[in-house]
């Protein structure tokens, strides 16, 4: 369990947050990549990958909305529809940002990159795991829930991305504003692991 990156390249990449993301965004980055690892050596899962993934999943949000665009575009694994959305935009511009500036060519930290702001079918347990490990991490304002998600991610990521997805559904419904039709497909999908592993 030794990561993907190097120790040079891990302080250059801590560096480029601190100097780029607000100080807020850069301590939640540094909550999410230590509750990423917490959860990866909970799972099974490399550790030392899950902090990377954890510290870099935000860096996206170095640009601005618009300027994330042109860099959102480019990410081959796009839902339809999803970077109509400015809020789901950092995590594929953030993607492509680390594979195009920084020559990151890992594709399950990309991946989990990409994929952490909006939950989609065939996610892999490390990019459930970085989308949970944002969702909890110590430095996020309390919510209705998020104690009870903290524990559930602790023990099942599967049930623990069905109850986030839930969660975000009743949350998005208190604002009048609609789901993402991808995340309605990954509780779907999600919902079938968790009936399979009852039955086996």
């Amino acid at each position: 369990m030794s990561g993907v990156l190097s120790a040079e390249q891990l302080a250059a990449l801590d560096a480029w947050l601190r100097e780029g993301l607000k100080e807020s965004r850069y301590t939640h980055s540094l909550g999410t990549a230590e509750t990423a690892r917490r959860l990866a050596v909970a799972h099974g899962l490399d550790a030392d990958a899950a902090y990377e993934a954890g510290l870099l999943h935000d860096c996206g949000r170095i640009y601005d909305k618009e300027a994330q665009l042109p860099y959102a575009v480019q990410w081959p694994q796009l839902e339809p529809g999803e970077l109509d959305v400015p809020m789901l935009r950092h995590g594929p511009a953030g993607a492509v940002l680390l594979r195009d500036m920084w020559g990151i060519d890992d594709r399950q930290l990309l991946d989990a990159v990409a994929g952490h702001t909006l939950a989609r079918r065939g996610m892999s347990d490390f990019t459930k795991l970085v989308f949970l490990a944002d969702l909890i991490e110590p430095n996020r304002e309390p919510w209705d829930g998020i104690e009870k998600l903290r524990l559930v991610a602790e023990q099942d990521l599967n049930r623990a991305m069905a109850l986030a997805i839930r969660e975000n559904q009743q949350y998005l419904q208190r604002q009048g504003r609609e789901e993402h039709p991808a995340a309605a497909a990954a509780l779907q999908e999600i919902e079938e692991l968790i009936n399979k592993e009852d039955k086996a």
